[in-house]
C-alpha cells in the first residue's frame, strides 16, 4: 500500500511539472488570447449601452469613429 502512494505522488508531480511546462511554452499563444478576453469581458457594458434601444444610431457611429 505504501508503494501505490508513493507512485501516485511520482505521478502526480509529474503531470505537474508536464502542465506547468506546456504553459510555458505555450505562453506566447495563451497571452493573446487572454488579453484579448479580458478586454471583451471589461468592454461588453459599454457596447451593451451603446446598442440600447434609446441610444441613437448617429451618437453611436461618432463615438466609435472619431
Amino acid at each position: 500500500m505504501d508503494n501505490l502512494t508513493s507512485i501516485r505522488r511520482s505521478l502526480q508531480f509529474l503531470v505537474l511539472v508536464a502542465l506547468f511546462g506546456t504553459c510555458y511554452f505555450a505562453r506566447d499563444l495563451i497571452l493573446p488570447i487572454m488579453l484579448g478576453f479580458l478586454l471583451a469581458l471589461t468592454l461588453s457594458p459599454l457596447v451593451r449601452g451603446f446598442t440600447a434601444p434609446g441610444f441613437p444610431m448617429r451618437f453611436r457611429a461618432r463615438c466609435w469613429y472619431r
